[in-house]
């Protein structure tokens, strides 16, 4: 009869004992089931900033077409400059050559009253001694001073004229302007240097490394699906 408890109570226990280690079973699988949810967790967070990321890179190519475009833009307005300046160039040299031809014109002008002058002084000097006679030649010379006064009115049209040097002032300030215009190469050269953008595409491209991190996700996608058969 003892021999019948012993056996009981031994089966007993190892029912006990089967129970515990269920019991531990069903714990542990508590526990792995808590891990999945918290990994399914973790992959959602992962989704998400898979999500994120693919939004900032689409901005950012959107930021790069906007970039592309103000360059195009730039380019196209540094050409109509670079026309304008050869434009302004071809004036400039028009410009210089009417600039000589006026100084030309000038200088005849001064050698023809020069002549006018010298003739003048001869015509008198003719007409008195052909006279000859002091009273007439008084009045001869008062004659010519209205010629003189006359010519000497063309004082003014030299006057006139040597304003040009105004004129030429102006027209030398040019020099100014074609300095300025000069200074567009600077501007050229800055718009060039954005076209560094190549490097930020470059480095935007390499964030497509992103499939290697979902790839590996789908990979404990796997895991998962073992764990839970």
């Amino acid at each position: 009869m003892n021999s019948l408890n012993n056996t009981i109570n031994g089966i007993n226990n190892s029912i006990d004992g089967i129970n515990n280690a269920i019991y531990g079973i069903n714990n542990a699988i508590y526990g792995i089931n808590n891990a999945i949810y918290g990994i399914n967790n973790a992959i959602y967070g992962i989704n998400n900033a898979i999500y994120g990321i693919n939004n900032a890179i689409y901005g950012i190519n959107n930021a790069i077409y906007g970039i592309n475009n103000a360059i195009y833009g730039i380019n196209d307005s540094i050409f109509g400059i670079v026309k304008a300046k050869n434009d302004i160039n071809n004036a400039i040299c028009d410009i210089v050559k009417a600039k000589n031809d006026i100084n030309n014109a000038i200088h005849g002008i001064n050698n023809a009253i020069y002549g006018i002058n010298s003739a003048i002084c001869g015509i008198k000097s003719s007409i008195c001694g052909i006279i000859n006679a002091p009273s007439k030649c008084h009045g001869i010379n008062n004659a010519f001073s209205c010629i003189d006064n006359a010519i000497n009115g063309i004082g003014g049209i030299r006057n006139a004229i040597n304003g040009i040097d105004g004129i030429r002032n102006a027209i030398n300030g040019i020099d100014g302007i074609r300095n300025a215009i000069n200074g567009i190469d600077g501007i050229r050269n800055s718009i060039n240097g954005i076209d560094g953008i190549d490097g930020i595409r470059n480095a935007i491209n390499g964030i497509n490394g992103i499939d290697g991190i979902r790839n590996a996700i789908n990979g404990i996608d796997g895991i998962i699906n073992a764990i839970n058969s």
